[in-house]
């Protein structure tokens, strides 16, 4: 094991390089890791035989659906669990909501709505309200208007990052086709396998299905492609840290971002405006390995932090990529 994790040095390099380049041929990953074609193969094969690797899924900018993101951090009260249960079921099955997180910290969950503005989400919320039994004892809205997949530096730190995703910027909704619109739907939710396998699951032309792909890569929907991966695989957990700032400014927010690349244990970076400017995403086996990160950040930006909130995430309670609402 290396660093903790249940996979190998060779097996490592493999999946840092493939993870936001889900499309790259053998040879690219031979020439990247260092490593034999032959070795590549097996070794792709044997990680997702055991259920490291998953799935290969697009990502998607949805602000360039015109979709804005607007997380909500809140707890549950109410008269018992099965009433707190049924407002949190709501949730799940509600189609702007994205995903949703158990939290340890100041919240229990945090929930992702994808709208076109703060309207859209007041109404989802009113409308839980008053269906159930149980309420919002605490709640918080954050606006994220920016967000970097940095990858995981900490699986080979020699081998850079090939891709990082970028989600944000302003909401401007994009004229799209029907065909354009049931690929995201499809993507946002279901592996991507190929063009031909695409075709098939969406009974439509392979021709029609890779003109619409090519468009939406074209206008950046779809930014790339990445491979899903098994956390508990890894032996890693998932951490937040949720960094408030005095006199927030643009050379500030780039600091912050070139020193969330610096560090391996970084996987998100992310600007916000609500209870907190910053959120940084960090996957470690334990707490202990999170310390070292905060004391950096004190250590360089201590002079424009207010606070820094260390926020374990305990389970995800939904997790997809594109909303199922109207967009």
């Amino acid at each position: 094991m290396k660093n903790g994790l249940k996979i190998n040095e060779k097996e490592s390099r493999v999946l840092r390089f493939v993870e936001n380049n889900a499309l790259a041929d053998i040879a690219s990953i031979a020439s990247a890791t260092g490593l034999k074609t032959t070795a590549v193969q097996y070794l792709l094969r044997t990680l997702k035989d055991r259920g490291v690797l998953g799935a290969k899924r697009a990502h998607i900018n949805k602000y360039r659906l015109g979709l804005c993101d607007f997380t909500l951090y809140f707890s549950l009260g109410g008269e018992n669990d099965q009433g707190r249960e049924e407002l949190l079921q709501q949730l799940v099955n509600s189609p702007l909501v994205t995903w949703i997180t158990e939290l340890g910290g100041s919240y229990q969950y945090a929930a992702a709505v994808y709208a076109t503005s703060v309207i859209e989400v007041r109404e989802l919320f009113d409308q839980i309200n008053t269906q159930q039994r149980s309420h919002f004892i605490r709640k918080m809205l954050s606006v994220r208007t920016d967000r970097r997949i940095l990858g995981r530096a900490y699986l080979a730190p020699d081998i850079p990052c090939e891709k990082e995703f970028t989600a944000g910027g302003h909401c401007v909704e994009r004229e799209l086709k029907e065909t354009d619109r049931v690929l995201i739907s499809h993507l946002g939710n279901n592996p991507f396998y190929s063009i031909r396998a695409l075709s098939r699951e969406l009974g439509m032309p392979f021709s029609t299905v890779e003109r619409s792909l090519h468009r939406l890569e074209e206008d950046r929907i779809i930014s790339g492609y990445y491979y899903l991966m098994n956390l508990d695989a890894l032996g890693v957990h998932v951490y937040k840290l949720n960094i408030s700032v005095r006199g927030l400014t643009n050379v500030l927010s780039k600091e912050l971002l070139e020193f969330s690349r610096e560090q391996p244990r970084v996987v998100n970076f992310i600007e916000c405006i609500g209870e907190w400017d910053f959120e940084l995403t960090l996957e470690a086996a334990s707490p202990q390995a999170i310390r070292p990160i905060t004391s950096a950040l004190y250590e360089r930006f201590g002079d424009h932090l207010t606070t820094v909130a260390s926020v374990p995430i305990l389970d995800f309670v939904k997790y997809s990529t594109v909303p199922l609402g109207n967009w």
